[in-house]
Parts: C-alpha cells; sequence; structure tokens
C-alpha cells in the first residue's frame, strides 16, 4: 500500500464529472502522500516523490493551487520545500506525448513510454497521476482497444517503477446527470474499469443532499462531495466517504443515520422558516 485502503502499488482511476475540481482534490491528496500525513484519516505508509502528467492544466496553474494549499495547510517552511521538491509536473499539452501508438492495427505501448520509464526511475515515484486519461491513448474510436492499451502500458510503468499509477478520466454524460458510483461510471467501454485495480469515484452533492448524508451544513462558498470507492483489489470493501471543500482545502466527514440525516434536513429548514 501507498495509502492504506486508498492507493496500492497497483493501477487506478479517478473518475469526476468535468469542473468537479477532481484535479484540485488529487493535488490534496499528493502534499499528504509526499509529506507522509494521513489522508482523510488512512495512514500514508510509502510516503515519496509524485509525478504528475498533465495534458490539460499548465503547469503554472497546478503550482499555483499548491502554494495556496501549502498556505491554507499552514505548512512550515522545510514541509513547502519538501512539495517543490517531490511534487514534479511535467505540462506535455501540445507536445503529442502519448503512452499508446496503433501499429499493425494492435494498440501497443508507445515509444514515448519507455523514455518516460527511463527519466522517471531517477525519481523513485511513489505515484505516477496521469490527467487526463483521454489525450494519452489513441482516442475512442476503438474504446475498449484503447483502454486495454492504457491498462497494459500503465502496469508496465508500475512494473518497472513499484509504483502507484493514477488515470484521471471523466464521467459519461448519463453517468454524471444520474450522480453514478459504481466502477463502470468513467465514459467509454468497460476495460478500463475490469483492468484497474483501485477505481474512486467522486461526484458533487447539493446542500440538501450534503445534509442528509452528514448532518452537517454547507456555507455559501462550500461544496460537498461524496467519494466512493467501488474496486479496491488489495483490501476490504471500503464506504463512501464525504468531502467538504473550503478554498482549497478539503475535510473528511461520516455518513450519518438516515433519520439522522432527515433530521438535520428538517431542523434546518425550520430556522429558515
Amino acid at each position: 500500500a501507498i495509502v492504506e485502503d486508498w492507493f496500492h502499488e497497483d493501477v487506478g482511476v479517478f473518475v469526476a464529472p468535468g469542473g468537479t475540481g477532481k484535479t484540485t482534490l488529487l493535488l490534496f491528496q499528493v502534499i499528504h502522500i509526499v509529506l507522509g500525513r494521513d489522508l482523510f484519516g488512512h495512514r500514508v505508509l510509502n510516503p515519496g516523490p509524485v509525478i504528475i502528467l498533465t495534458a490539460e492544466d499548465s503547469r503554472e496553474t497546478l503550482i499555483a493551487r499548491l502554494r495556496h494549499m501549502c498556505q491554507q495547510l499552514n505548512l512550515s517552511q522545510d514541509e513547502e520545500r519538501q512539495v517543490r521538491e517531490e511534487v514534479n509536473i511535467t505540462d506535455v499539452s501540445g507536445k503529442g506525448f502519448k503512452l499508446t501508438t496503433v501499429e499493425k492495427d494492435v494498440v501497443a505501448p508507445s515509444k514515448l513510454l519507455d523514455r518516460f520509464v527511463v527519466n522517471a526511475f531517477e525519481l523513485h515515484p511513489s505515484l505516477i497521476i496521469i490527467d487526463p486519461m483521454v489525450s494519452f491513448g489513441v482516442g475512442e474510436s476503438r474504446i475498449n482497444d484503447s483502454e486495454q492499451g492504457l491498462i497494459d502500458a500503465a502496469r508496465r510503468i508500475k512494473n518497472e517503477l513499484r509504483c502507484a499509477v493514477l488515470y484521471v478520466h471523466h464521467t459519461g454524460k448519463a453517468n454524471a446527470r444520474d450522480a453514478s458510483l459504481d466502477q463502470y461510471s468513467g465514459r467509454g467501454g468497460s476495460a478500463l474499469a475490469d483492468g484497474a485495480r483501485m477505481v474512486h469515484v467522486l461526484q458533487r452533492l447539493d446542500h440538501e443532499a450534503w445534509t442528509e448524508a452528514t448532518g452537517d451544513e454547507l456555507a455559501d462558498d462550500d461544496s460537498g462531495f461524496v467519494l466512493a470507492r467501488p474496486k479496491m483489489t488489495w483490501c476490504p470493501p471500503q464506504p463512501h466517504i464525504y468531502l467538504k471543500r473550503r478554498g482549497y482545502v478539503f475535510e473528511r466527514f461520516d455518513a450519518v443515520a438516515a433519520t439522522e440525516g432527515a433530521g438535520a434536513v428538517i431542523d434546518r429548514d425550520a430556522e429558515k422558516v
């Protein structure tokens, strides 16, 4: 385990609708992994450097978010320095960097993958994040072949570097509208979820759903989320957790009983009346 009952030395996928804040949540987790701090109540067993391959947000944007998080977490100067040194962000947007290619009508790992593995080996990472997954494959015209190729590429990275590899993926439109939390919530085919050994799914909650689930209330500038882990091969089944975001910091809340949550909603509405 990299993080107990959370990230393991294997291939995983993190699924959420666009604009949910999944990249920001991952950066929050990365800080804890680098520093060896408990993450939402889970022990970080193998802290170490993290590599982020981004083809969506610029490196400058991600660094700015990390800086705001460090400030909100009240990190010491030594801790901030450690985050700067051990969170390695590479922006490959527009550079044609692909982990897979098509050879004789078969999706296979690309030559750039081998070059990446050689360069990353020097850093001895504990986690590699690839965001978003769709930018690193051969497209979605052959959905399951493309996804299986990316799984094979991630397994090669995992085997060579002995680390966790996490793809960031978007939910399908119907799944986003239905707030699906199962392992097949990602858009595209089933090969990705079937090949991954960790599947995390994030969905946003409105104020009423948040209060029903946690008994807590969201302020106007707060955001509430439910994070499911529907597939976790290397540990027992894990319950949903509830996260409140304020600024760039996330706080975990435990679920309450259905009657207690409904009572909290009634009390809140009564106060409004």
